[in-house]
């Protein structure tokens, strides 16, 4: 393995991404009527961490 140059991957990895674009969305009024539990204007969801 002399003269190979070590990689973290067998075949090259390049990330296509977009730019980040603004769009209208949903008013927030909508997606909280749908949540299951809310607490004011935020989703409110299970504890999944110990303190």
């Amino acid at each position: 393995t002399e003269g190979v140059e070590p990689t973290s991957h067998a075949v090259p990895l390049t990330n296509v991404m977009r730019e980040d674009v603004t769009r209208p969305s949903f008013p927030q009024s909508d997606m909280l009527a749908n949540a299951p539990e809310r607490s004011g204007d935020f989703f409110r969801v299970p504890k999944i961490i110990e303190e």
